[in-house]
């Protein structure tokens, strides 16, 4: 077959003229397809116009597609077998490496133009423009550092992407670039706080103790003057104590987010202070003060919504649905995990959706609707496989855990339980206290169900396991 699709190839590519091989071969860089200006930006001075015929002209030969993407705007695109055709070509001719480097050239000015708008553009407008090119900006990340063709490039690349990994919730991925960047010296001096800062939100985004670690050499790097910089770097270490979770830590974390807050404002960043708000909503959440924790989390939505953050909106509400689930007002918690969801599901983002379905499937157990539960904590647990979330793969074994106790199957509870004990303690983050609180509840019934030293066994059995083991038991449930 293959060979089939190659010679039918040749035979299209023959039948090309000088201009329009060149041009086909060139088109072999460009990953998830392309627009007007980033075929006529990568072309050779002076050749942007002829370049545009020759490209009409290649749609006609139906060797090219066309479809319409954000705003209507023309997007081009090879399918993969051509893309792969086009790469040997461009490979036989000694223009591979030239190519690559265009491309890696102009994505890298794309990205940084999505970097400098994005904080003050809502992300339903921000995300659809910058998307598109998400396999483009991968692409280049890939040449540049992957391959170690043009790492300086590469670095400030790498900042500037650091958004999408935060939005689209591909943090793991993008983590190891900022953390070997900065271990081997890599990242330019004026990038350093900033990526230190990026690297402990990403972590924190994926509950990594980590984290803290980043936050606190960012706030280093930002010195003492006054910066949202500073301030953001000021709300990360404030998360990172806060989980933690002692009385010395929420004091000193809350101290750091009013400071933090009071920068945010003199600087007019609502996003910034929504994000401080959040964080000081749950240092309240932990420390009894249940209305104070709420107030903040609505102060919070308010100032997301000010400036269109989906994240943070999402986070908001979600965190608005536990305080209200906590609260034995189950109907009401459902509604606004679901509107974080829909905002979230809205601008395509991946971010927090399987911390919202994990929610989700708290309340279908709670209402006894476990096969709803069920479908939503395997979705999560899905999600955070192909993200590569360890904390939350954790947590969600553990739901899984109450809920094969539910099923009636104990036994499967009691080594599902003892695999996610044993997790969370390998990655040094505690649980909540309501969230310890029902697993302790968890363990207190299985005893009574299979008898302390049956418990125990599994339970040990269960530390033990493979997390593939562990997921194996879940996908059979």
């Amino acid at each position: 077959r293959h060979q089939t699709i190659t010679a039918l190839y040749d035979w299209s590519y023959q039948g090309l003229d000088g201009d329009e091989r060149r041009l086909f071969r060139r088109l072999g860089v460009f990953s998830g397809g392309w627009n007007i200006e980033a075929v006529v930006a990568t072309s050779e001075p002076g050749c942007g116009g002829p370049t545009i015929n020759v490209l009409t002209r290649l749609v006609d030969k139906s060797l090219v597609g066309l479809n319409h993407g954000h705003d209507g705007v023309r997007r081009f695109r090879l399918f993969e077998s051509a893309r792969a055709y086009a790469l040997d070509r461009l490979r036989e001719n000694d223009e591979h490496e030239s190519e690559l480097h265009r491309h890696a050239q102009y994505f890298a000015e794309v990205a940084s133009q999505s970097y400098e708008s994005w904080m003050d553009t809502p992300t339903a407008v921000w995300l659809p423009r910058y998307g598109e090119e998400r396999e483009n900006f991968q692409s280049a990340l890939r040449w540049t550092l992957d391959e170690r063709r043009a790492v300086a490039l590469g670095a400030k690349l790498a900042r500037d992407l650091a958004p999408f990994a935060h939005e689209f919730g591909s943090a793991a991925a993008h983590v190891r670039y900022l953390d070997r960047l900065l271990l081997d010296g890599e990242m330019p001096e004026s990038l350093v706080a900033e990526c230190y800062l990026w690297t402990a939100r990403l972590l924190g985004d994926l509950q990594d103790a980590r984290s803290l670690r980043f936050a606190k050499q960012a706030l280093v790097a930002a010195g003492e003057d006054r910066s949202t910089l500073r301030a953001h770097a000021l709300a990360l270490v404030a998360r990172g104590l806060t989980d933690r979770q002692t009385s010395e830590n929420f004091a000193a974390a809350e101290k750091l987010l009013n400071e933090a807050c009071e920068i945010f404002r003199e600087f007019g960043d609502a996003s910034g202070e929504g994000t401080a708000r959040n964080a000081l909503g749950a240092i309240a959440n932990f420390t009894g003060r249940r209305e104070e924790a709420l107030a903040q989390r609505i102060e919070s939505l308010r100032l997301f919504r000010s400036v269109g953050k989906s994240y943070g909106i999402g986070q908001a509400l979600g965190n608005i649905g536990s305080w209200h689930y906590k609260n034995g007002d189950v109907d009401r918690a459902a509604l606004y995990y679901h509107e974080a969801l829909v905002e979230l599901r809205r601008i395509g983002s991946n971010s927090l959706l399987d911390w919202l379905m994990g929610n989700l499937a708290e309340v279908e157990m709670f209402r006894g609707n476990l096969e709803s539960a069920r479908v939503l904590l395997w979705k999560a647990l899905q999600m955070e496989i192909v993200y590569d979330r360890p904390r939350g793969r954790s947590h969600t074994l553990g739901l899984m855990a109450r809920l094969a106790q539910r099923l009636g199957r104990p036994e499967e509870a009691s080594v599902l339980l003892g695999f996610a004990d044993a997790a969370i303690k390998r990655l040094d983050v505690p649980r909540q206290p309501t969230v310890q609180a029902r697993i302790g509840d968890l363990e207190e019934q299985l005893r009574a169900l299979l008898g302390d030293v049956r418990f125990e066994a599994l339970y040990r059995r269960g530390g033990g396991e493979s997390e593939r083991d562990a997921i194996a038991i879940a996908e059979a449930l």
